[in-house]
């Protein structure tokens, strides 16, 4: 069983992510990156959208932390953010997400996801999350 705590910041376009990673309750993972005016992948740049770059970070988290995660994989997602829970219990978001829900979905390949909304200041790894998504101050 892996846990995956996620969280995404932005201001303008500006936008960092932070996750934690736990397999069998043991971390294996913690990082953070930050991005201005894109999201850069091995195969592509996908601009951020403004008033929107902190969903795209979550999301980016989540395809970030399934890259641990080995094939039939139980997994469990943590954010403190509702919107982006429901999209993963839906797995599906709308057509301007798509071009980084792409990577979630080919990262999920032959395992099982649910996602669970959980408050910051309620557990450490959601806290941990958050300060490693704290590369800039607005």
């Amino acid at each position: 069983m892996y846990e995956i705590y996620i969280k995404g910041k932005a201001d303008g376009l500006k936008a960092s992510c932070g996750l934690v990673v736990l397999k069998e309750g043991e971390q294996v993972m913690s990082n953070g990156k930050f991005f201005e005016e894109y999201i850069f992948t091995k195969s592509e740049k996908v601009p951020l959208i403004e008033y929107k770059a902190q969903f795209q970070m979550e999301l980016y988290a989540l395809a970030w932390g399934l890259t641990y995660c080995v094939d039939g994989a139980e997994i469990e997602v943590y954010s403190n953010n509702l919107a982006i829970v429901g999209w993963i219990n839906k797995w599906e978001v709308s057509e301007e997400y798509e071009p980084v829900f792409d990577y979630c979905k080919h990262w999920a390949e032959r395992k099982t996801i649910h996602a669970s909304h959980i408050k910051k200041g309620t557990n450490e790894y959601i806290d941990q999350a958050d300060t490693e998504a704290t590369f800039f101050t607005s």
